[in-house]
């Protein structure tokens, strides 16, 4: 019998359990409660070990300044204005004045100046003829705004005789502009005030030795339509009732044009974003 009793201690220590506040005993309390539903998976209370990590601070990006972004931003480019530091090449035939070219810079995003040269006989062999625009309200697909610019036309023969010019016409117009348009393709009409410079129409006959000019004062309007890419494309344009047509190709050049934003929003992880199918 004695033998026989440790065994005896052993095993009334195993169906006893561990004292009360031992390491290895399980608190009854800590598990009390309906029984999870089948199928349902038990949930335990979060440690210290496997808790929610906090997410690190990531540094974001420098933001741009407010006028840069400004003049970031997408705007139309229609017939008569030109982005911030946007250089301007046009070379067009028409009539009355045959050919011309320019050369024209925007500034700003809302003042646009360009310079039209004419070749005609006569002491003066060039003329140039100033062309200022300014948008008011200039938006993604819509532009307003002012615009002066002179026309200047062949001279009238005083006596039939092409090489013995009378007087240079001028015509100065000063009209509102409105344009509209998508990325290709935009067209704008003007309208307003034209002065020019025409033959007496009491001149005893057009090919009068003396021909006395006179300036008169119409209301005026054209229209304008431009269809090409930022940096290349094709203009047409006519005004009346001084009837002028041009028709030509222009060139721009990003001189110092700040770039407009991009469409694309930056990836939050460049290695866990997945290619989309407007980025392929």
């Amino acid at each position: 019998m004695a033998a026989l009793a440790p065994l005896v201690l052993v095993a009334a220590a195993g169906l006893l359990g561990p004292p009360e506040g031992a390491p290895g005993r399980r608190d009854p309390a800590a598990f009390s409660g309906p029984p999870p539903a089948r199928g349902a998976t038990r949930t335990h209370p979060p440690s210290a070990s496997t808790g929610p990590r906090p997410a690190p601070d990531r540094p974001r990006p420098p933001r741009a300044p407010r006028f840069r972004r400004y003049l970031s931003r997408p705007i139309l480019e229609g017939p008569h204005h030109l982005p911030h530091g946007v250089l301007e090449a046009t070379a067009s035939a028409g009539v009355p004045h045959v050919y011309q070219v320019g050369l024209g810079l925007g500034l700003l995003d809302h003042l646009t100046v360009r310079l039209r040269a004419h070749a005609w006989p006569g002491p003066r062999p060039v003329r140039i003829a100033p062309d200022v625009a300014l948008a008011v309200l200039r938006g993604r697909f819509v532009a307003a705004g002012l615009r002066y610019h002179m026309q200047i036309e062949r001279p009238p023969p005083a006596d039939g005789d092409p090489d013995t010019p009378s007087f240079e016409r001028r015509i100065h117009v000063l009209a509102a502009t409105f344009a509209a348009g998508t990325r290709f393709v935009s067209a704008g009409v003007e309208v307003g005030w034209a002065r020019g410079r025409i033959v007496d129409p009491k001149s005893p006959t057009p090919e009068a030795l003396v021909q006395r000019p006179v300036t008169v004062d119409r209301l005026a309007g054209g229209v304008d339509l431009r269809v090409g890419t930022r940096r290349f494309g094709f203009f047409a344009r006519a005004l009346f009732p001084f009837l002028v047509v041009d028709a030509g190709i222009d060139l721009r050049f990003g001189l110092f044009e700040v770039p407009p934003r991009s469409r694309r929003r930056r990836p939050e992880h460049p290695v866990r974003t997945t290619p989309r199918w407007w980025r392929r």
